[in-house]
């Protein structure tokens, strides 16, 4: 969720199992380590544009 420039509280990423962690990168982008849990492999990690 973030708070958009309207004072708005807004979704940012919905539909994601387990996440584990979250970090801003150089770029400004935001990566989620999606499916923490899973097995070895089947995790995801998601770049998210932050603007």
């Amino acid at each position: 969720m973030r708070l958009n420039r309207k004072g708005i509280v807004e979704d940012v990423v919905t539909g994601l199992t387990v996440p584990a962690g979250m970090a801003f990168g150089p770029d400004g982008a935001m990566y989620i380590s999606n499916a923490g849990a899973a097995p070895a492999g089947a995790g995801q990690i998601l770049r998210v544009a932050t603007y």
